[in-house]
């Protein structure tokens, strides 16, 4: 997306992709502030917004979208399967929390940090995929990879196999209507 960006850039418009939390340490400042899909890999979003704010100037903008379907059936699964044992052991207790806040909150963080204008909204992306197989395929490029990567390389395959499995027995159907959740949110600032 940023090459393609590239061809829109002006002296009064610059696309940078950048480690937010080395950029809040910089002391720069913008007119907006734009995150796809990236925030919700980020704890702490109660620190996270506010810091982010003092990142832009006055009558900036933020504007971000992060999925919000942490209370869905397969994140609840891969959180479970975490729970129990050989994984918890495995794991040595390690639990990957949401870090995505209720819209309320973000609606709240907004205003105590001096949103003039506000839209917070959720948003159901209704995704039609073949089979428990492919909602496998869906979450293990995403949701399951930092479990993979706490557990001892001889649980991984173990651990997918049981995810696998549970999924098959949630979604026997053909094909299988997954509900992603997204949230969008702007702020003028």
């Amino acid at each position: 997306m940023l090459k393609e960006a590239l061809a829109y850039e002006n002296e009064n418009l610059h696309f940078d992709q950048l480690d937010i939390k080395d950029k809040i340490q910089s002391g720069e400042k913008y007119d907006l502030i734009f995150s796809n899909a990236a925030l919700q890999w980020l704890d702490q979003q109660e620190q996270l917004w506010p810091e982010m704010i003092t990142m832009l100037n006055p009558g900036g903008k933020l504007l971000v979208q992060i999925p919000s379907n942490h209370d869905h059936f397969t994140l609840q699964t891969l959180r479970g399967i975490a729970r129990e044992n050989p994984f918890k052991a495995a794991l040595k207790g390690w639990e990957r929390g949401t870090a995505v806040l209720d819209i309320g909150a973000d609606a709240q963080l907004l205003f105590k940090n001096g949103a003039k204008e506000m839209t917070i909204y959720e948003k159901v992306y209704p995704h039609i995929l073949a089979d428990a197989n492919a909602i496998f395929e869906w979450t293990s490029g995403t949701a399951m990879i930092p479990y993979l990567e706490h557990l001892p390389e001889d649980f991984k395959l173990q651990f997918a196999n049981e995810y696998k499995n549970r999924l098959q027995q949630q979604y026997p159907e053909k094909p299988v209507f997954y509900p992603f959740k997204r949230t969008l949110m702007s702020g003028v600032f």
